[in-house]
Formats: structure tokens, sequence, C-alpha cells
């Protein structure tokens, strides 16, 4: 369940200039009206009554609120995730909320949101001969991806994780989220998520209380394991030496993951952390307390 300090870590990690829109029954409030590649944002809707029917959609995407259990001035609260995808375009996107309540109250808002996306940068990856090969190996990234997705997709209405994120390995962050990275093989692509280097073995630990929802050896994204977090929280752990949980696995923040590898599409050793909001990748070094 939503805990009370939750609310610190929301903003803690997340706030800016609150926007909000009353009326007699629906309060909404957005944390940031202008948000980059990568970063997170919530919007909150108090209501006198259950909602019944929502439709929450930005940039494309629709997103669901998830109800929790804080109380105030209005009786029920829920809460989205959100992000802009690190594909979408830097320009004026609306916020649309529409929510039906069980008394019969109609809500709509448009909230004005703001998208500034960095100018790419490209790093080269230099691959092996064996990993240039397995590059440009489509039939099993698809695969893979396509599993992968479906993981990120988990739409747990409880959440599980508290106050702020830890950092899972020591290392040295050689990748940034958003990046764009250009193989030797000719392959290019934003980088998902944050590489943390260090040497084969360096210990992986879960950043956050969570569920293991995917523990699973992947050709090109190598051994892999995937937590939930909640609220359609969900983090990736790719390229591991070795994997110590499996799926369906409880765990607390701290606890041994998997050990960091060379397994998959790399050029040394390191992990991918990665993170993703209702199916949307995030900077998960910006959810870091």
């Amino acid at each position: 369940m939503l805990r009370g300090f939750l609310t610190g870590f929301l903003f803690l990690c997340l706030t800016g200039t609150f926007y909000a829109a009353d009326t007699e029954s629906v309060r909404i409030r957005v944390s940031k009206k202008s948000v980059s590649m990568g970063t997170s944002f919530t919007l909150e809707v108090y209501t006198v009554s259950p909602i019944i029917e929502s439709k929450i959609s930005f940039s494309g995407k629709e997103f669901i609120v998830f109800q929790t259990p804080k109380k105030g001035q209005f009786r029920y609260h829920y809460i989205a995730y959100m992000g802009a995808s690190r594909y979408t375009k830097s320009g004026k996107y609306p916020l649309k909320v529409d929510v039906h309540l069980a008394d019969g109250t109609w809500f709509r808002e448009s909230v004005k949101m703001t998208v500034r996306h960095p100018k790419k940068k490209v790093g080269k990856v230099r691959l092996s001969q064996d990993k240039k090969a397995l590059s440009k190996d489509t039939k099993s990234l698809q695969k893979e991806s396509s599993v992968i997705g479906k993981g990120f997709n988990t739409l747990t209405p409880v959440s599980y994780f508290k106050q702020g994120f830890k950092l899972p390995a020591k290392g040295r962050v050689s990748s940034k989220f958003g990046k764009m990275r250009l193989y030797n093989s000719g392959v290019s692509s934003r980088h998902a998520g944050t590489d943390i280097a260090n040497k084969v073995g360096t210990p992986v630990w879960a950043p956050n209380h969570g569920r293991v929802i995917l523990s699973e050896s992947f050709k090109v994204h190598g051994q892999t394991v995937m937590v939930d977090h909640g609220f359609g929280v969900v983090t990736i752990y790719n390229h591991l030496n070795e994997r110590f949980v499996r799926e369906g696995q409880v765990l607390a923040t701290g606890d041994l993951i998997g050990r960091m590898g060379v397994t998959g599409l790399v050029s040394g050793p390191h992990l991918h952390w990665g993170m993703s909001v209702q199916n949307v990748r995030v900077d998960p070094m910006k959810w870091v307390k």
C-alpha cells in the first residue's frame, strides 16, 4: 500500500510548480508543466466521489490513475506517474484529463505542457566481431523486446516502493539516458536507460521494494531481471553475469539481484539500468534520492 512518506518522495523527486484546477467535486494537480527527456512527473486527482471511468492522455499515450489511501479535503485521491517518450519532439502538448465520478459528475481539463529535449549526443560503441554480428540479429531483438515490453506494461494497482530509489550498483556512469549510440555495425539507437560500468561480478542490488516479474537469459539483452515497483513503475537490469532472483519473488531495498557481467550485446562489463512509468522509458537516475 502507499505509505505516508511516499508523499515526501513525490515532492523530493518529481515536484515543480504545481498546476491546479478546482471544482466542487474534483481537483487536479500536475507537478510540472515543463519536462525534458527522461523526466517523470505526476498527475494527482482529488475527488469527492470514486472515479468510475477516466481517460488521461499526453503526447499520444493514454495513462491510468491509481487510487491511494491518502485522505484530505476530498475523500478520494488518485495518482499517475507519467513521462514524455524519448522519441517525442520538443514542443507544446496538452495533458487531457477526463474523469467520470460515481455521483454523476463529469470533469474535463486540459493542461498545456512543454516538452524540451536536449540536442542529440552521439557516442560511438566499438563492438567485437561476434558482438557486431549479434547487433544485426533483429529476429532475436524483436522477440526479446516483445517479452520485455509486456513487462514494462505491468500496471499493478498498489505501490511497493518507499521513499527515493538507491543506485543498484557501484561504478561509473558510462552512458546516460537518451544518448544516441552508433555501433560500428551501423546500428544506432537512443539509450533507454543508464549504464553503470564496473568489473564483472560487481553486486547489483534492488534499488527499492518490488516484485520480480522476469528473470531470464536473453541473447541480445543478456541475463536480465525486471522488477515491478507498483503503480506502473518497473525497472530492468540487463547484461548480468549471474541472477539470484526468481519470478514472483518479493524484494526489499538492498536485496541482491545478481552480479554485473558482459552478457548480450555489450562492449564491456556494465549494468544497463532502465525504468518505465506506464510503459514510457524514463531516466532512473532522476528517481535516486
